[in-house]
């Protein structure tokens, strides 16, 4: 195989070309060429890095290594902890972004977007982190998916900016002066005996009856001539009521 020239699968060349992102950062300060084995199937990445001052190779064979950062945990270190193209997860964890913005940075090219090449391993990624979020008692929260418009984001996440506050020279220390408070005692007061007021039963209400007259007065001789009309002395005047109700009143006159 020429140097240059990928006849692998498509498996292999994405986990190498994923190695820069997993290898760069503070430990690692020189790229080194990638060589091909003599055999043309194993494509090995070569670092310079600097460990204890000394400079050493870091050879990874990522044709037989199926899962580097499962079983080598240096590999796994500086995946967790190195910055991605995308950004780094320790800024992301906890953040507003949700657990959508955790998949973009492990895996965020394969699983989002509107339509991403590997749509079904986001669902076992959220399937996982609800299982161990009902686990541990605590709410998954809110963004699960990053198979949406959102991603890729326009710009990365932010770093938290931490100001450090230089110590003091000389630290003071402020005594506090503790004053004691007199005590008072209290009078007892001794409340008033209850004195339990009388019922008073009202009396009885008695209704006074209605008396009608149960007889017909005999006929005035205040009529002045009249006959069979209700008549008002007072103001010689003949009224039109029949004689029922001219009875009523006591200062009219019923003439026969």
């Amino acid at each position: 195989m020429e140097p240059g020239r990928w006849t692998g699968s498509a498996a292999d060349y994405a986990r190498a070309a994923s190695l820069p992102n997993l290898l760069q950062g503070k430990v690692l300060n020189e790229h080194v060429e990638p060589q091909w084995s003599s055999d043309g199937t194993r494509l090995w990445y070569l670092w310079q890095v600097a460990l204890d001052g000394r400079n050493e190779v870091c050879v990874v064979d990522v044709h037989t290594g199926e899962s580097l950062v499962d079983n080598d945990r240096y590999i796994a270190y500086w995946f967790w902890n190195v910055d991605k193209w995308n950004g780094n997860i320790h800024d992301v964890v906890g953040q507003p972004g949700g657990f959508a913005y955790t998949t973009y940075i492990i895996n965020g090219g394969l699983e989002c977007g509107p339509n991403p090449a590997n749509k079904e391993s986001e669902k076992s990624r959220i399937a996982n982190y609800i299982k161990f979020a009902n686990l541990l008692g605590v709410a998954p929260g809110d963004n699960l998916s990053c198979q949406t418009s959102a991603f890729p984001p326009s710009t990365p996440w932010p770093k938290p900016v931490t100001t450090k506050t230089p110590p003091s020279t000389s630290p003071t220390t402020t005594k506090t002066v503790t004053t004691s408070t007199p005590t008072t005692t209290k009078p007892i007061v001794t409340p008033a005996p209850t004195t339990t007021k009388p019922i008073v039963t009202p009396a009885p209400t008695t209704t006074k009856p209605i008396v009608t007259p149960t007889t017909t007065p005999p006929p005035s001789n205040q009529c002045n001539g009249n006959r069979n009309v209700c008549f008002w002395p007072l103001t010689q005047q003949v009224l039109p009521y029949a004689k029922s109700d001219c009875q009523l009143f006591p200062s009219f006159v019923w003439c026969d």
